[in-house]
């Protein structure tokens, strides 16, 4: 019996053994290193005072299900008082409330290096948060003062980095994979997808359009650049979007002729639109090395080594019989809402996508609605402690918002705060970083409120991303040097039933606007399935096309929806017949056009109306010898000017600043290294937008494309014209407004009335009796002679 157990013990163990040697031949060994300031926000700390932390600030790594980390070594550095004491001062990181690090604050090193271990046990999939905390003394007594100057330690995170030691987990082979795991948005650096589809066929464009989107709006904000090679590459994820026999020309390429599964690939049967998965085949490199000990064959002959499969990256396969069939598995993969199965394929009868309004955007607020703070991500929560954490939420408003500061938003706030505390107690209201408003806390026995309401002027608001927090600064009764200050009972408790209304908000921007597009897609995006924008490609050339993918994909993320009614066109004309093809392109449509094209490419029409003419020379106005903007008073100007100030009397332009403007030619004015991205009024409809990105060659074209993911450049497009260097990694962008403006949208006569009686308001009473007095004469005139006929006819 003994004997059995023994022996069945030692089967089970080899089992084991055996498992754990598959799962780590099938787990990819690798070491990534990211700067902190690519994962996250962050930016250079000052802790101040006796006691600090970083709590306020949402330090969060991002850990995604694809990775199993081994550990990980974060790396910073400070910069502290020379006053500090020694042996009283320390600076701790915590890591999921988990103290990982105490530095002892040294002030005859004022600057220092510190190198954190996080153990893989805590760097599970999820996001983790972590802060830094600090004690710093800088007297030997029993009594000091809490709030010295010379209590400061200086925290460098924006030159911080992580370095991770990970082993890629192999991709399951299902469906579902595709949300859960392979295009997860805890990715802290996304690695290009290759998309390989028939660039060639204007048809193919929306199902290509239609996958690069879809794994844009899965990786949520993060950067995930387009890429489209002739074959399938190694160690990346790859996507065949195709009809079946475009699949089986691609498989054929690689050097393994049949995928993980077991089917050979002339025996794949496509019955109609499919997504399928499979594991990552061999290609043919010559010449190439790859870097992999994975799933590997040994030559006899040759004693060479071949890749049959990288378990840890997958091909994606989206066909069907037809281009129509491929269009339809494409839109069920650009849903991110699908519950996807977990099979390695599934077939897909139809998918029906309801029409989105107009401004139907993620986390956009409608006007003249009221939310809950529940809905808006906000859960009822208790403030502890003197300086307790913010908290709130987060909400959008249209680019092309008119925000007036005669508009409010109301923010109403059920709320209770406990016993004990000083008159002085307050709940600040912090809009976009700024304080807007507070709640006094002043009752020594507690209270409550309900239905607290505060005007938030929709001038305090951005176009685009906003943040609302409430921030409570809570006093103890008795708080004297060197006494024991109680804070337990310092607490407030905000609501989730507390309610955030919009009011109208009037749809009228100045354009052209570049910084509309990087924010949410305007005007291209209105509608989020995009159905009034046309994709225009006139050259026909592939990087032209990747390019164009990667601006789609880009748009698709801000408004988070797949473009379904995108419409495309591509030109491919030959050397003879160029000239003609552009000249007799049907371009006078009603529709917002985008054109992604090289210069020697780039319809005439729209090279004449752009606000750089990037195929000749032209010249380009810049500010020189900037300086404030002043106005003149109207003291000595006689009475009338103190009573009714002129117009010229007062600063009414939006800048104040102003300049002398140099204008300098160029020729050429797009030259190699640089790509332009131009916005401009359509020549054809004045209510319709042109953008174009153009480049002088193919492999700036190429750059372009993923440049446009970077945050930097996104962050600087502004004004009609942008030029993008694509000389180095940082892609410096220069921006500037050249051309005309016009207007998008309209205003309601009301705000224009409550502008004129807020700026000009003796002009607007003015305007008022003389109106008056023209009615009253008016009136009396038509008293008079109906007084006149009367009389005339008794007689």
């Amino acid at each position: 019996m003994k004997k059995k157990i023994v022996m069945a013990t030692i089967k089970i163990i080899c089992m084991v053994l055996v498992v754990i040697a598959e799962d780590s031949r099938n787990a990819m060994a690798v070491t990534i290193k990211i700067p902190l300031k690519d994962i996250m926000q962050v930016e250079n700390i000052k802790l101040e005072g006796m006691s600090a932390n970083t709590d306020i600030y949402d330090f969060k790594l991002p850990i995604p299900e694809r990775w199993r980390v081994k550990q990980a070594l974060f790396t910073f550095y400070y910069n502290l008082s020379s006053a500090l004491l020694k042996k009283n001062s320390r600076l701790v990181f915590s890591f999921r409330g988990n103290p990982l690090k105490q530095v002892e604050l040294d002030p005859l090193s004022p600057s220092g290096t510190c190198q954190v271990v996080i153990p893989g046990s805590l760097l599970t999939s999820g996001y983790h948060p972590f802060y830094f905390s600090v004690t710093q003394h800088s007297i030997e007594a029993d009594c000091e003062n809490p709030d010295a100057p010379e209590l400061w330690t200086w925290l460098e995170l924006s030159n911080a980095f992580i370095v991770f030691d990970v082993e890629l987990k192999a991709v399951p082979l299902r469906v579902s994979a595709i949300n859960d795991f392979i295009f997860d948005s805890r990715t802290p650096l996304p690695q290009p997808v290759n998309i390989l589809f028939p660039y060639s066929e204007e048809e193919y464009l929306k199902a290509a359009a239609l996958t690069a989107s879809g794994v844009s709006l899965r990786y949520e904000y993060r950067s995930v650049p387009i890429k489209s090679m002739e074959r399938i590459m190694p160690e990346m994820d790859n996507v065949i979007v195709g009809t079946d026999v475009f699949v089986r020309e691609m498989l054929a390429a690689s050097e393994d002729k049949s995928n993980v599964a077991g089917k050979d690939i002339e025996q794949i049967s496509v019955n109609g639109p499919a997504i399928m998965i499979l594991s990552l085949p061999a290609v043919k490199s010559p010449g190439t090395v790859l870097d992999t000990s994975l799933d590997i064959n040994k030559n006899d002959d040759s004693g060479t080594t071949t890749l049959k499969t990288d378990p840890s990256h997958t091909l994606i396969v989206i066909t069907g019989r037809s281009v129509d069939e491929v269009i339809t598995a494409a839109k069920a993969f650009s849903t991110i809402s699908l519950p996807l199965p977990d099979t390695p394929t599934v077939h897909i009868r139809d998918t029906n996508v309801p029409l989105p309004d107009i401004y139907a955007m993620k986390n956009l607020l409608e006007p003249t609605m009221t939310y809950t703070l529940s809905t808006l991500g906000f859960a009822t929560h208790t403030f502890k402690g003197a300086t307790p954490v913010p908290r709130g939420f987060t909400f959008r408003i249209p680019s092309d918002s008119h925000l007036s500061p005669n508009s409010h938003a109301i923010l109403t706030l059920n709320l209770a705060y406990g016993a004990g505390m000083r008159e002085d107690s307050v709940l600040n209201i912090i809009l976009n970083d700024k304080f807007v408003a507070a709640i006094p806390c002043k009752d020594i026995n507690g209270g409550t409120y309900r239905n607290y309401k505060i005007e938030l002027m929709l001038s305090y608001m951005n176009a685009g991303y906003n943040r609302l927090l409430v921030a409570p600064q809570l006093v103890p009764v008795k708080s004297d040097k060197c006494t024991m200050i109680q804070t337990g009972n310092l607490r407030v408790t905000v609501f989730d039933d507390s309610t955030f209304e919009m009011p109208h908000v009037d749809q009228w921007i100045e354009m052209p606007q570049l910084s509309a597009f990087m924010t949410d897609g305007f005007p291209f995006a209105k509608f989020p399935d995009m159905r009034e924008t046309l994709l225009l490609i006139p050259d026909g050339r592939k990087s032209s096309i990747i390019s164009a993918l990667n601006l789609v994909a880009v748009s698709a993320q801000k408004t988070g929806f797949p473009p379904f009614g995108l419409e495309y066109k591509l030109h491919q004309p030959t050397t003879t017949q160029k000239t003609d093809n552009i000249e007799n392109m049907e371009l006078d449509i009603d529709r917002d056009v985008i054109v992604v094209s090289q210069i020697d490419n780039l319809p005439e029409q729209y090279q004449s109306a752009a606000p750089l003419n990037p195929a000749t020379s032209g010249s380009i106005k810049y500010p020189h010898l900037t300086r404030a903007k002043g106005y003149e008073p109207t003291a000595g100007k006689g009475i009338w000017s103190k009573i009714i100030p002129s117009k010229g009397s007062r600063v009414t332009a939006i800048s104040l600043s102003k300049s002398e403007l140099v204008v300098t030619s160029f020729d050429p004015m797009i030259m190699s290294g640089r790509a332009a991205l131009m916005e401009f009024q359509s020549p054809y409809h004045k209510d319709r937008t042109v953008m174009v990105l153009t480049t002088s060659g193919e492999k700036d074209m190429e750059k372009a494309g993923e440049a446009i993911w970077k945050s930097g450049v996104q962050a600087t497009c502004k004004g009609d014209a942008a030029l993008i260097n694509l000389m180095n990694d940082e892609n410096e962008t220069i921006s500037m407004k050249i051309g005309s403006s016009y207007y998008l949208g309209a205003v309601s006569p009301l705000p224009f009335i409550e502008y004129y009686a807020n700026t000009y308001p003796l002009y607007l009473i003015g305007s008022v009796l003389i109106c008056a007095i023209l009615i009253s004469l008016g009136f009396y005139r038509l008293l008079k002679a109906r007084r006149a006929k009367r009389i005339g006819n008794e007689k």
